[in-house]
């Protein structure tokens, strides 16, 4: 087996078809699809210690803070960065916590809760 194709420690499998997906910012709406598209196939994401049902993914080109409301079949955008370096906010400045990249890079987005 190859073990690319292993997932990580802390690392969970999120599959969920026919769910919308919503951005809470109109500067996230890009993301919308790329990430609906992974979330229909089914991705690895990293659960959020501190919230429940909030997650980071990393999708083609970038990572996403995620929130995942299955009673209503909804999947909000949060946050979203490309790896380029790029960075899309979601809420107002005032309210922002910086989120930290998976991996440790210490690059991260800025969102509000």
């Amino acid at each position: 087996m190859n073990s690319a194709l292993l997932p990580k420690p802390g690392l969970m499998w999120l599959k969920r078809q026919n769910y919308n997906i919503v951005a809470l910012n109109p500067f996230l709406d890009a993301s919308a699809v790329k990430l609906k598209e992974a979330i229909d196939h089914g991705v690895y994401v990293r659960p959020d210690s501190n919230r429940t049902d909030f997650y980071e993914v990393e999708v083609s080109d970038g990572w996403a803070y995620i929130h995942v409301r299955d009673e209503a079949q909804i999947v909000y955008i949060v946050a979203y960065a490309d790896t380029s370096g790029g960075l899309s906010i979601s809420g107002n400045d005032q309210d922002s916590h910086r989120l930290t990249k998976p991996g440790g890079q210490g690059r991260g987005s800025l969102c509000s809760f």
